[in-house]
């Protein structure tokens, strides 16, 4: 099941966890305290996770059944968008005083790792098909 692509698709999305994880220690560390969120050295591993998930589960069910393709997509990246609101959702009627800081950081990490998604499946739809 872990062919080639989904090795290096690993690799690079730890490199990219990585990466925000230390640009996360250093904007807590250097920043106002006033806007940092308190759950800001929880957004990469957290996007790490749901990332590799995702991607689990598609090419499972890709390389299980090739015509579902445009629907396995289309489904995992909707029940991650919803996943994400709903932490979104918890996370600020929980904590009402750090809403702002965690809505903003959280909505940066979701363009990065949303866009570092796109970048990638767009390469592998070109070099499969």
């Amino acid at each position: 099941m872990f062919t080639k692509n989904f090795k290096k698709y690993t690799l690079q999305l730890l490199i990219l966890t990585l990466i925000t994880a230390v640009i996360s220690v250093l904007f807590a560390y250097f920043a106002y305290e006033q806007y940092v969120s308190d759950f800001i050295y929880f957004f990469a591993p957290l996007f790490f996770i749901i990332s590799i998930a995702g991607r689990i589960l598609l090419e499972y069910l890709i390389y299980s059944n090739s015509r579902w393709l445009s629907y396995s997509m289309l489904g995992i990246r909707t029940a991650k968008f919803i996943l994400y609101i709903i932490i979104v959702l918890i996370y600020s009627f929980n904590n009402r005083d750090d809403a702002v800081n965690f809505i903003m950081t959280f909505f940066i990490f979701y363009l990065i790792f949303t866009y570092f998604d796109v970048k990638t499946m767009y390469s592998f739809m070109r070099k499969s098909f």
